[in-house]
């Protein structure tokens, strides 16, 4: 790390997705069908077509298991960090190691969709590249690409 480096200030960038629903209100959404399914299925139990009330139990347990698969994934959060000349990427939960690169040779790259959206906001560094907010919106993509354009230190001039 250089001299002028140990000046810069550290820059961090967090993204994270926006969960669905709060915990409470996706327990009050899962109790409910759960009871729906109860009464649906003693109902049709009561009327002779049996055969039809583990249907009830089955669709309420794939709905409680696509919640649990949701909440798990609004915890996902990638951390940006930029101190001095150095970039790093890393991402909660994952067991890879942080992406790391000079941010001084560093290009923040959005990819466009033939519809003109933005598809994917990727880091591009000698020869390496990391793809970063994937859940995040086509606004966000575009704020957060701003925003690191803007805390990059200054690029490395060419020879």
């Amino acid at each position: 790390m250089k001299a002028q480096d140990l000046h810069r200030p550290t820059v961090s960038f967090s993204a994270y997705p926006n969960p669905p629903l709060p915990r409470q209100a996706s327990l009050v959404v899962m109790a409910c069908a759960c009871a729906i399914g109860i009464v649906g299925g003693v109902l049709m139990a009561a009327a002779g077509a049996w055969p039809v009330s583990p249907f009830f139990g089955i669709d309420t347990l794939g709905l409680c298991i696509a919640f649990i698969i949701i909440r798990r994934r609004a915890k996902r959060q990638e951390t940006i960090s930029i101190q001095g000349s150095t970039i790093s990427v890393s991402r909660a939960g994952s067991n890879t190691p942080p992406w790391t690169a000079d941010a001084r040779n560093l290009q923040v790259a959005l990819d466009m969709g033939q519809d003109g959206m933005i598809r994917k906001l990727v880091l591009l560094a000698q020869g390496s590249s990391i793809e970063i907010g994937s859940f995040l919106t086509a606004d966000e993509k575009q704020g957060l690409a701003t925003a690191l354009r803007s805390a990059l230190p200054t690029p490395v001039s060419r020879r």
